[in-house]
């Protein structure tokens, strides 16, 4: 199983593209259930301290969205 931090759509929208470390951005996703979710890497590498509270998200199981290729 793969394990993601579980973002509120405001967190979601303070994070998206910033710095968590040097040279390292986040990136939001979303996934089958349209939760907004971080890796669980991006929370680990954190240095940023204006983000140091991604470590303390709850982490869900990912599912990631269906891709219909049609």
């Amino acid at each position: 199983m793969i394990y993601v931090g579980l973002l509120t759509m405001e967190q979601a929208e303070e994070i998206n593209g910033k710095e968590y470390a040097p040279d390292s951005f986040y990136n939001v996703i979303t996934d089958f259930n349209e939760n907004f979710v971080i890796s669980t890497e991006e929370i680990d590498n954190t240095t940023n301290p204006l983000y140091i509270w991604v470590k303390n998200l709850p982490l869900i199981e990912y599912i990631p969205k269906q891709i219909d290729f049609k």
